[in-house]
């Protein structure tokens, strides 16, 4: 809607919807309208009409836009740009009050961009800015698009100008104004700007749903009604305090919870204002989507990267993403997304398709979208996505001829749809990437350090030469497309069905078949996301054990130590590699001949403990592929002190108490070598904590809290050295001094391991947990059978045995306290299957038709 302009000023004509009037309103759809941009400081830059829509939609085809830095010339501004309306006649105002709105954004990647708003009779650019600005403003993180609220309510009744000035920044990116209104505003108007709500959830499980609510009326909101309805109301009185222009989060104290597997469309309404009709129903509305399903599957979080060689800040891309993969192997996919013209790993499709702008810049899951590029916001939004509850898992296998590739893709889902809308996709990646052009060169503003410590890429020039490049996770193609595959998933879904869809793909010339993976995802096409993922190496799709055979060919002994023996191979010219479980080349061994199927053997020494897989190819053919796995002789063992208790890998020790001494850990590191070894202690992972109260001794230095993906000893050498055949003391420690909430259980996952003199990681490693568990009730068998309910046994192995005389509800919780499967139990015999969980303790809680509950423990085989 544009302004209507008189020959001295703009006579506000009132555009009215309901309680709510607007004066003014302007778009730039038609251009600058009057207003008047000034350079303050005649560097040629100023505020410009563009395009800003790829930025947010909000903002149309044309916006006001200024920068502080300059892409086409990759150098710093320092902006003094003055933009001024024509004159306001708010004489006209008849309302209460009024108030200035408009939509801004910054940089999501670099958003610190400072500006100000004046509201002056004079339109000078000298008389303006010796004005005190009404609102002044450096823009925090996260940046990205916003709407502001200014009151001008004591305006009412003169003629006055607004300017926005851009100023007091350097070097940040761009600031963009738009959709600028003066309006009045309801007595009683809330704007519900959001809702959440899990997107999938376990049956019987209660889900919170929460309402981002703006108060966009005049008056404090002191109560609003609520109304979630999924073919049945749900409406409560909820009271809050939301100030004018506030916003505030509020849970409608109803869950959400069903005890079958279902989806359901959940409609939400604010029909309510402080007991009054809202001023403006027409944004009260919202909805959202929830499936129950049957069991959880393992999540795999993807990470599209933004990255360009022209970056001089994406070295700390690079060296987040390799990080990630080498800490987070069983959570973690990473794909880098090549960005540039002249870059030649660019991929146009990729590169449009991700819409990242702020380089380095990444995507998770294609939900957080833009954000920045750091090891600690990856690791934080890994933790948030990795625990959500998912519907589905994701495999592959398929065959390999010379570089022609069959990628037979699987979904198997843990809901129901009457109407999906998901599609299949596969990524294709490549590691150890090079080349020789200048295109490979790599733009460093880390060289010479002066930009601190990245990954030894401080070492290294600017720009980095092709000759000294090795470029990772390079996404190299889209199969299906950026949406995915049309067609690979059926519209009606049903819990426990298997969805399949092959794809093909050929290795071009210039690629290496081993380095490449197969990332396969599924993408919900209502909003984008990627529900899950799963990698795999490309030139083990058709591994199995009965090649193997079929061949006569043969891996022994397996577990292996220090070496390994290939037999039964024919004669010719091989080529053995080995990766480890993350698709990492580990070891190569190039044109091996065997003649009259000799015996090979292959050396172990440079390996650690762990899961490989061996590939043999000949004549350009991969064709047998084996997982095998090492062994390496422990150095040390964790022992309690004053017993022989081995502490285990993978272990979890469990203390009811906190504070005293009961809760504490004392534990002995014993070398188990002729010579000295040196230990150091990782806090990997804290569960329901921040560390705050674990006291930690080792080596005669005592923390009162632990800090998660930390390495103790913090100070140098940064490790304690174990002398030979002897063990650290009898006083190092780990005890809880926290019982935060008494009811939750938290987890402190502690990670053992040997280090050389260099810190480089060595030999074995032992991960356990102390889990601070507070006493958790379990009812005997006695207590089920009084709900009619008959376990045969406590210690399982891939079945339950359940005879119940009426139908009941089951939640298979494990030991953390999350509910990871749900099972009706009907009346009768019946028998569960449990062969998807891993060995361990599980509680099984009963809950029949009159929410009667009885829990108790199992343990799995």
């Amino acid at each position: 809607m544009k302004k209507i302009t008189l020959i001295l000023a703009i006579l506000l004509v009132s555009m009215q919807v309901n309680s709510q009037t607007t004066y003014y309103s302007e778009n730039f759809e038609g251009g600058l309208n009057g207003w008047v941009a000034t350079d303050l400081n005649s560097d040629i830059f100023n505020w410009s009409i563009l395009n800003a829509n790829s930025i947010d939609t909000n903002f149309g085809t044309k916006s006001l836009v200024s920068f502080s830095y300059d892409d086409a010339t990759s150098s710093a501004i320092t902006p003094d740009n003055l933009v001024t309306s024509t004159l306001f006649d708010l004489t006209t105002v008849t309302a209460s009050n009024l108030f200035l709105e408009y939509n801004y954004a910054t940089s999501t990647s670099y958003p610190d961009e400072h500006y100000a708003v004046y509201v002056t009779t004079v339109n000078t650019p000298t008389g303006i800015i010796a004005t005190t600005p009404i609102f002044e403003t450096t823009i925090a993180a996260p940046g990205g698009f916003n709407v502001k609220q200014i009151n001008l309510t004591s305006y009412i009744g003169q003629s006055v100008y607004i300017s926005f000035r851009h100023f007091n920044c350097n070097n940040i990116y761009y600031l963009i104004i738009d959709n600028i209104k003066l309006k009045s505003l309801a007595s009683n108007d809330a704007q519900l700007v959001s809702s959440t709500l899990p997107r999938y959830s376990l049956a019987n499980t209660a889900n919170t749903l929460s309402l981002n609510v703006k108060n966009q009326g005049n008056n404090a909101i002191n109560n609003l009604t609520v109304n979630w309805n999924d073919g049945m109301d749900h409406s409560s009185v909820i009271s809050t305090s939301i100030a004018a222009g506030a916003s505030v989060t509020i849970n409608h104290p109803i869950t959400v919870q069903y005890s079958s597997i279902l989806e359901k469309n959940i409609a939400i309404t604010i029909s309510a204002v402080n007991g009054l009709a809202d001023g403006m129903p027409s944004d009260n509305i919202d909805s959202k989507k929830i499936n129950t399903i049957s069991q959880n599957s393992p999540k795999k979080v993807l990470f599209e990267e933004g990255t360009g060689t022209w970056c001089g800040w994406c070295p700390r891309g690079a060296v987040a993403m390799n990080y990630m993969t080498s800490t987070y192997p069983n959570e973690f996919i990473g794909v880098a997304v090549h960005n540039g013209s002249s870059n030649p790993m660019t991929v146009a499709a990729y590169n449009t398709g991700a819409g990242i702008t702020g380089f380095p810049g990444m995507n998770v899951d294609r939900v957080v979208k833009g954000a920045s590029v750091s090891q600690s916001l990856m690791i934080n939004n890994l933790n948030t996505r990795k625990v959500l509850p998912t519907p589905v898992s994701i495999t592959a296998n398929g065959s390999v001829t010379g570089n022609n590739i069959v990628i037979n893709a699987s979904a198997i889902f843990r809901t129901v749809f009457t109407n999906a809308n998901y599609r299949l996709g596969v990524i294709i990646s490549e590691d150890n990437v090079t080349g020789t052009t200048s295109g490979y060169n790599q733009v460093n503003y880390y060289a010479g350090g002066s930009n601190g410590v990245m990954g030894g890429y401080e070492l290294k020039p600017n720009p980095v030469p092709a000759a000294q490049m090795v470029y990772n996770h390079v996404g190299r193609s889209l199969l299906g497309g950026y949406s995915g595959q049309t067609g690979s998933v059926p519209a009606i879904i049903t819990d426990g069905q298997q969805v399949n869809y092959t794809f093909n793909y050929t290795v071009p010339a210039t690629s290496n078949v081993a380095n490449m993976h197969a990332v396969l995802v599924l993408i919900d096409q209502d909003n984008g996301e990627i529900v899950n993922a799963s990698s795999v190496v490309l030139s083990t799709l058709s591994s199995s054990e009965n090649e193997f055979i079929a061949n006569k060919v043969s891996l022994y002994p397996n577990p292996s130590n220090q070496k390994f023996n290939i037999k039964g191979l024919e004669t010719g010219i091989y080529n053995i590699e080995i990766y480890d479980m993350n698709g990492k080349l580990v070891q190569k061994r190039n044109n091996q001949n065997v003649i009259n199927e000799e015996i090979m053997s292959i050396s172990l020494n440079n390996l650690v403990q762990g899961s490989y897989i061996v590939n043999i190819a000949t004549n350009g053919i991969s064709f047998i592929a084996l997982c095998f796995i090492l062994n390496t002789y422990a150095q040390f063992t964790v022992t309690k002190v004053g017993t022989s208790t081995q502490i285990l890998n993978n272990d979890v020790l469990v203390f009811n108490t906190a504070n005293n001494n009961a809760a504490e850990l004392k534990f002995n590191i014993n070398n188990t070598t002729a010579a000295p070894i040196n230990v150091r202690i990782r806090c990997v992972s804290i569960t329901n904590g921040d560390g705050t109260g674990m006291e930690f001794c080792f080596a005669g230095s005592c923390i009162s809290d632990v800090t998660p993906a930390t390495n103790y000893p913090t100070e140098a050498p940064f490790y304690v050295e174990i002398p030979a055949m002897g063990n650290n003391g009898n006083f190092d420690h780990f005890k809880n001094t926290n019982p935060s909430n008494g009811t939750s259980t938290q987890d402190y996952v502690f990670k053992f391991y040997q280090v050389n003199t260099f810190g480089n990681e060595i030999g074995n490693s032992i991960t356990f947990t102390y889990r601070y568990q507070p006493v958790m009730a379990t009812n005997s068998f006695n207590m089920l059978k009084s709900m009619g309910v008959q376990l045969n046994s406590n210690l399982v192995d891939n079945e339950l045995n359940i005879q119940a005389t009426n139908s009941t509800n089951m939640e298979v919780i494990d030991s953390n306290g999350r509910k990871i499967q749900f099972n009706k139990i009907d009346a009768g015999f019946n028998a569960v299957s449990v062969s998807n969980l891993k060995s361990g303790i599980y509680f099984l809680k009963f809950i029949d038709d009159a929410q009667n509950t009885a829990t108790i423990k199992i343990v799995k085989k």
